[in-house]
């Protein structure tokens, strides 16, 4: 807490229930914003053990003193010009990177001042990572595509020379919004002219095997509190072998895998990525089935859809995803 919470559980002289006070930012990119802020912070005030703070980008800033005092340590919030206390902190949905940096250095500020957020920076920087969450999942035994990695133009022409003569797929290592950072090389010569690319702008990208037996198919599973709570098949419908495309009816479906027999491994495999990674509140797993290589891997994903899973199967999986918030916060405040 930023400064010290006086009112806990229950204030003492008006005898009424303190309530959490969220401090929620609003998607600060236009053409993303639409009714998930809005219903996210519905299903939290639902609770009736919250108050919600809508914060605008443009209107946050913080400043850093020298306290010895244990009720303000060397910090305080504002928005617009005003004073604010927190006990927890979100913001849900892929943002353009400039303001996602800007996300970044609240959370890293105010998780190091002991404000409760949705992630903590690691936990952030790792889900940002493709090639961070591969070194998770490697070192913990987590089944995924063959992958390599270079970082020069020289290395990477070695890599597709030994490993890839054919197909493959390129992947960006930080996520952007809407999955335009994956890529299929169909053989060498695109490969290399990717890789150019990327280099030219001075980002770096990985390799991995391109899974033919299951073009454009993924499995998502949702992960809440390290349980498994919802799991659908994502189908492409148009042509791509890459099941990434953005949702929508006419060029993908998302249907529900909650009567599979498979289930439970999609399940216990969801949950050993996110427990590889950290203790996350939140996680989308996407998992290849593949007739040739078994369970895979690909990524788990940070602000994963919350709405179509819950459509497709029939989980409310906003709310269960909402009230777990406020549970967090709520524990981190009787430590």
């Amino acid at each position: 807490m930023i400064e010290e919470n006086k009112n806990s559980n229950k204030d003492s002289e008006n005898n009424f229930e303190y309530k959490l006070i969220i401090g929620y930012l609003l998607c600060p990119d236009v053409v993303l914003e639409n009714t998930l802020d809005r219903n996210i912070i519905n299903l939290m005030l639902e609770t009736g053990k919250v108050e919600v703070l809508e914060l605008n980008l443009e209107d946050i800033y913080f400043e850093f003193f020298n306290s010895s005092s244990k009720s303000n340590m060397g910090l305080k919030v504002f928005h617009k010009n005003k004073e604010i206390h927190l006990d927890g902190f979100i913001a849900y949905g892929y943002m353009s990177s400039f303001h996602h940096k800007a996300y970044n250095y609240i959370v890293a500020t105010l998780h190091d001042f002991g404000v409760c957020c949705l992630y903590s920076p690691e936990e952030e920087n790792i889900l940002n990572d493709k090639y961070l969450q591969n070194i998770k999942y490697s070192s913990h035994g987590i089944p995924i595509p063959p992958t390599t990695i270079g970082f020069s133009f020289s290395s990477i022409k070695e890599i597709n020379e030994k490993y890839y003569p054919e197909k493959s797929i390129i992947k960006l290592l930080n996520n952007e919004y809407g999955a335009d950072g994956v890529f299929v090389n169909k053989g060498k010569a695109d490969a290399l002219k990717y890789s150019s690319k990327f280099f030219w702008s001075q980002k770096y990208s990985l390799f991995q095997t391109f899974v033919d037996d299951s073009p454009g198919k993924s499995i998502r599973v949702l992960v809440v509190n390290g349980k498994s709570v919802a799991c659908a098949e994502f189908v492409d419908k148009s042509g791509s072998p890459l099941s990434n495309i953005n949702f929508s009816s006419e060029l993908a479906s998302l249907d529900s895998k909650m009567d599979s027999p498979k289930l439970n491994e999609y399940y216990d495999l969801a949950e050993r990525t996110v427990k590889s990674i950290g203790n996350l509140l939140i996680a989308g797993v996407d998992i290849i089935d593949s007739p040739k290589y078994g369970l895979l891997v690909l990524e788990a994903n940070l602000f994963p859809d919350i709405y179509q899973i819950s459509e497709s199967t029939n989980i409310p999986c906003p709310k269960i995803f909402a009230t777990a918030f406020v549970e967090k916060v709520e524990k981190s405040l009787k430590k």
